[in-house]
């Protein structure tokens, strides 16, 4: 039971929904720019030795970083300067581009500004696990407290409506966003991602991607991730 509450509370914001064509292509990590992260006041936690980007015109992603290949979806903000990816893992991949070339391209990535060398200019093939059918919300229709009233984990089983624990969010006009359970609360922020079909909070440090599988004026059905945990949500008054 303690699993399930860690798991509910804390695996629990616009965007356009673009590419930039500059982009699209297969990228590889040269090196940390340790001048550079120093200037800008970063001290990297952890040092890559292997990563490779691909980006393909139709929006999709796949990076690989030690052998492990990891696909999602990606796109560009208005300013063009920060790139965001949902993975299939449920998780949110921001990179803030400093600067691009046809050749290179550098971003904040890892507490650290990195160097990345183009490979390929080729529009890479990437196939990616099915997503879920999701709808497309609002901030206003997500916006108030809401309390789950049922639990799916990504293995299909429903939590007993005996053993459902009381778990409650608030999610504020502001971007604030407070998840409680049993008594605990986490603050943090959220957002809508950019096609409005997601729902990205940001808890303990990271940020998790909810698919919106139903949303109306009184209940909401969030999935965290492709494949993950299920919660169905009935507004609070």
């Amino acid at each position: 039971m303690k699993k399930l509450l860690a798991l509910a509370l804390f695996s629990c914001a616009s965007l356009s929904a673009q590419v930039d064509k500059k982009l699209v292509g297969t990228w590889e990590f040269v090196k940390t720019d340790l001048a550079q992260t120093e200037k800008a006041g970063l001290h990297p936690s952890y040092t890559i030795k292997d990563f490779t980007l691909e980006l393909s015109s139709s929006g999709a992603l796949r990076t690989t970083e030690l052998h492990r290949s990891i696909t999602g979806t990606w796109t560009l903000s208005d300013t063009g300067n920060t790139l965001e990816a949902e993975l299939e893992t449920g998780r949110l991949l921001t990179l803030s581009i400093r600067d691009l070339t046809s050749d290179q391209l550098t971003v904040q990535y890892r507490n650290g500004i990195q160097l990345l060398k183009r490979t390929s200019a080729v529009d890479p093939a990437i196939t990616s696990n099915p997503l879920p059918k999701t709808v497309v919300t609002t901030n206003q229709q997500v916006t108030g407290r809401w309390k789950a009233t049922a639990i799916t984990m990504a293995d299909g089983t429903k939590v007993p409506a005996s053993d459902m624990p009381d778990i409650r969010f608030g999610f504020q006009a502001d971007g604030a966003l407070e998840a409680v359970s049993q008594g605990q609360s986490v603050a943090g922020n959220w957002r809508l991602g950019a096609r409005s079909s997601t729902l990205l909070a940001s808890l303990n440090g990271e940020t998790i991607v909810f698919y919106v599988l139903s949303a109306s004026d009184g209940a909401m059905t969030l999935r965290e991730g492709p494949k993950g945990m299920t919660l169905a949500l009935s507004r609070l008054p």
